[in-house]
């Protein structure tokens, strides 16, 4: 059996605020439980305590930076993983370099990050069973350990792991980087010049934050907001078209709409109209069947590529419902 501690840190020279909560709630407590049969332990600790240690936070400064004997022990939340890697062992045994045993250990990540989500979600529910009918928790006086995304806990991931009796450290570093430009900025300024004289519609607020918790990582709700902004679309689209034909009064056309599924909307309805390719509109009848499962506990998880796909045909279909109103107006023009 051999033993990997994952050992997350959240900043190099400083904490900042939005992370330093991790570790307070962390601080001194040993929480042990087994995820996929690997036995696991997550608790506070800190790395670049040895030489190897420092060597590794070194990497991330500058040259003139650099000297161990300035470089101070940061605070880390420590995911330990008891696991069996008897092949494993073996190359170790018959010589291995760094560059190998990492790619040995970084398979182990998804399983720590898996439980490492699990006690933040613990804590979060935890602190929910016990506080949320206090004046406290009302108030928002409560603090709440925040969620952490695939790509935070990349960010920054040292190792040590322990085979035959030696220990090997290392670093994993993801991240990435948001980006801004002077002329971005322009294009920007003028655009909004455009848009602040009148309200924002909803849907196209949704599709911002249909994007914005994709990249979060926080996939379901990706869907859940794409697919509202399909529902609103659609359903504002044909009201229209169906009430400047005089194919019945306001209220029953609402009637209608509110009385068919979203599932005949997209595929039946639109189709009728010649509005989209029949293939995207499938492909809007399975977001919503995803949706749905979402949102009524018939299915818990939905993958990245599933919500890219998702935002993909729900701009797809948008564009498709601007040309048909445009080109209806013409008509009635």
């Amino acid at each position: 059996m051999s033993i990997i501690i994952f050992k997350k840190a959240f900043g190099l020279k400083s904490i900042p605020w939005n992370s330093a909560q991790w570790l307070l709630e962390f601080w001194n407590k040993k929480i042990e439980f087994s995820i996929k049969k690997t036995s696991v332990c997550v608790e506070s600790g800190t790395f670049g305590v040895s030489r190897e240690e420092k060597i590794e936070i070194s990497r991330f400064f500058y040259s003139n930076e650099r000297d161990l004997n300035y470089i101070s022990e940061i605070p880390t939340i420590d995911i330990t993983l008891n696991v069996d890697l008897p092949t494993f062992e073996q190359k170790i045994k018959d010589g291995c370099t760094n560059d190998k045993i990492k790619t040995f250990i970084e398979p182990f990540i998804n399983t720590a990050f898996l439980a490492f989500s699990r006690v933040v979600d613990a804590y979060r529910t935890a602190k929910y069973n016990i506080k949320h009918e206090s004046e406290a928790w009302k108030k928002g006086m409560i603090s709440i350990v925040p969620e952490i995304t695939e790509s935070e806990f990349k960010t920054s991931l040292f190792y040590r792991c322990k085979i035959n009796a030696k220990d090997y450290v290392g670093c994993f570093s993801e991240g990435h980087v948001r980006v801004s430009s002077s002329q971005d900025n322009l294009l920007i300024a003028k655009e909004i010049d455009k848009l602040v004289a009148d309200e924002i519609p909803l849907n196209k607020k949704l599709i911002v934050l249909a994007w914005e918790y994709l990249f979060q990582e926080d996939y379901r709700n990706s869907v859940i907001y794409a697919a509202t902004v399909l529902e609103l679309r659609i359903i504002s689209t044909l009201r229209k078209h169906y009430t400047k034909n005089s194919f019945g009064t306001s209220s029953q056309v609402d009637k209608f709409l509110d009385n068919v599924s979203n599932r005949l909307l997209c595929t039946v309805v639109l189709g009728a109209l010649g509005i989209a390719s029949q293939e995207l509109r499938d492909k809007i009848a399975s977001a919503f069947d995803i949706r749905n499962g979402l949102v009524h506990g018939k299915r818990k998880k939905v993958t990245k590529d599933e919500a890219i796909n998702i935002i993909k045909y729900t701009e797809e279909l948008l564009k498709a419902l601007n040309v048909f109103e445009t080109t209806t107006q013409r008509k009635i023009c």
